[in-house]
């Protein structure tokens, strides 16, 4: 870990679950689980640590009829960059959507792809994973398990959603977010668990992401890269990128979801991988 920082803010604060780094801007795109996102300028040091944190732009997500999303139509869950725009995920309706800026808003600009087999887990375990990989496609994971242990694995390749199999995460875990890294080989993930006992927990793993792809795939079995606990000052968290600092070193930054829960916190950390890296 090279930085932690609770974050707070005003009115409609918290809630994020999905996340954007663009360094080019020194900016930070969180999106959260009630249809908005949040525009904040970030500092980062040489060594991918985070320095500061300031500023403020809250942005809703208006539908195509103008309309911002409600609590029906706007469990909004996963984030990222699509194709002049951003895909987000809706967990609750199971879909995957296009949304570009507008003057002080976003706008719902196409569906990406339909995610009905979350129908086959509960109703708050459909796909809050998601990212995107080369030539239009993107990759899902959801949230929920089978009876199995495993999470389902979707896959659209431009054009249509097939399966690709099953994630297995640690036992009492869940997959929150995952992002494939710029190179297009690495596929890292943040899995999260909680109980009264040992409170919130996070895994950070990565795996190949040409094997998350294969046709005949089973199920994908990831390497650990870590683990956090509640004296680590972790929480609930969510959303994760992957990012290389200006002195060359490779970083992930992890983002956590207060539930606008008061006994909870917006939690960003920052972690560098080592040479031990397993990929």
């Amino acid at each position: 870990m090279t930085s932690a920082h609770h974050l707070s803010g005003g009115e409609g604060f918290g809630g994020y679950s999905g996340m954007v780094l663009d360094q080019t801007k020194d900016e930070l795109l969180l999106l959260a689980d009630r249809g908005r996102l949040l525009r904040l300028s970030v500092a980062l040091a040489d060594n991918g640590a985070v320095l500061g944190v300031s500023g403020g732009e809250m942005l809703p997500i208006h539908d195509a009829r103008g309309r911002p999303l409600s609590k029906r139509n706007g469990d909004t869950e996963a984030l990222a960059l699509w194709d002049g725009g951003y895909l987000i995920t809706r967990e609750a309706l199971d879909d995957a959507l296009l949304i570009t800026e507008a003057a002080d808003h976003f706008v719902i600009k196409a569906t990406i792809a339909e995610l009905s087999g979350g129908r086959a887990l509960a109703r708050n375990d459909g796909y809050e994973a998601a990212t995107a990989i080369a030539d239009g496609q993107a990759l899902f994971i959801s949230e929920g398990t089978l009876d199995t242990g495993e999470a389902m694995i979707t896959y659209f390749d431009g054009e249509d959603v097939v399966s690709r199999g099953f994630y297995q995460p640690a036992e009492d875990f869940a997959v929150t977010d995952i992002f494939a890294d710029n190179g297009g080989e690495r596929l890292f993930a943040v899995e999260r668990a909680f109980d009264r006992t040992l409170g919130p927990r996070t895994r950070l793993t990565v795996a190949p992401l040409a094997d998350a792809l294969d046709d005949d795939l089973q199920t994908l079995v990831p390497a650990e890269l870590g683990r956090l606990g509640l004296a680590d000052g972790t929480d609930n968290m969510e959303g994760i990128a992957f990012y290389r600092s200006s002195d060359g070193g490779e970083n992930l930054m992890i983002i956590s979801d207060d539930n606008f829960n008061a006994n909870q916190r917006t939690v960003l950390m920052t972690f560098r991988l080592g040479d031990n890296c397993p990929l």
